[in-house]
């Protein structure tokens, strides 16, 4: 009698881990959005129920956002070597004179260099997501890399106009450093600073660094832009969203994704304050340097 209740109690005891196991059975990949069903109890089979549902949602939006990013990257890349291809067959189709040729390949040209910016700044974004761990960190004058990227970014393009201003400028040189990625922060500046001029009328942005003693080094790039409408300052960030007010400006929306990412990996916060109409300034503050 013993031996039977023990088993009979056993078995009432098991049934609900073996409920959950065949629930989470027909779970199918291609079917994520299925939950498991537990009772309504604060046990550890209740809590175990709902972790592994949260665990799915997470799942579930990872594999939703790769679709929407592979989707997107290849609308981003076709739209261009559509336009050459189309560009090129036009000019194939008939004789013209040297002015016509050169006109196409200019325009070529500059689709070509659109798509070469998009690509490598796709090849940016997937290194900083699968290497963040391994990226190597050093000790980087901060005022060098913003000059180095204001001048790199001025001779792509002439007619842009970077105001730089530094406020506290230290005496000791270590107190000009931060630690991070010297690749990888000049790439996050110049996103800033060329989204900063394309979407100014005068084609201009105003680069500001505070020094801090302990380290809390802020920077802030303000453009004189239309502003950001406050409906769209949460999804800037995504990758290759791009607001209706933009949408007459070149780019590929994926800049701002690459510097949250970057910004990210260096634990640097990042704000963003838009006025509609009169611009928008975006605000980097960097960790305190450990001792």
């Amino acid at each position: 009698m013993v031996a039977a209740g023990g088993w009979f109690y056993a078995g009432q005891a098991m049934s609900p881990v073996a409920s959950i196991v065949n629930q989470v059975e027909r779970i199918l990949p291609s079917d994520l959005s299925a939950r498991l069903e537990g009772q309504n109890n604060r046990d550890e089979l209740s809590r175990l129920v709902f972790t592994f549902n949260r665990l799915l949602d997470r799942i579930q939006f990872a594999f939703r956002m790769q679709k929407s990013f592979i989707s997107n990257v290849s609308h981003e890349l076709k739209n261009p070597l559509s336009v050459i291809i189309a560009q090129l067959e036009v000019a194939l189709y008939k004789k013209r004179d040297n002015e016509e040729y050169q006109a196409t390949l200019k325009s070529v040209l500059e689709d070509s260099r659109e798509l070469s910016e998009v690509t490598e700044k796709l090849l940016q974004l997937a290194r900083v997501h699968s290497d963040g761990a391994n990226i190597a960190f050093e000790m980087v004058r901060l005022d060098e890399v913003m000059l180095q990227t204001r001048s790199s970014l001025l001779r792509l393009h002439p007619n842009y106009h970077i105001a730089f201003d530094i406020v506290g400028f230290p005496e000791d040189e270590e107190q000009l450093c931060v630690r991070g990625n010297e690749p990888l922060l000049r790439s996050a500046f110049q996103n800033l600073m060329d989204n900063g001029c394309k979407f100014s009328p005068e084609k201009k942005v105003d680069v500001k660094i505070h020094f801090d003693p302990l380290g809390k080094h802020r920077v802030e790039i303000a453009d004189r832009g239309p502003g950001i409408p406050a409906k769209d300052l949460q999804l800037i960030f995504q990758p290759f969203y791009r607001s209706s007010e933009s949408i007459h400006v070149r780019g590929s929306g994926i800049g701002l994704s690459l510097v949250d990412s970057i910004m990210k990996i260096h634990q640097v916060a990042l704000d963003v304050v838009s006025t509609q109409g009169k611009g928008t300034t975006f605000k980097l503050s960097f960790p305190a340097l450990q001792a």
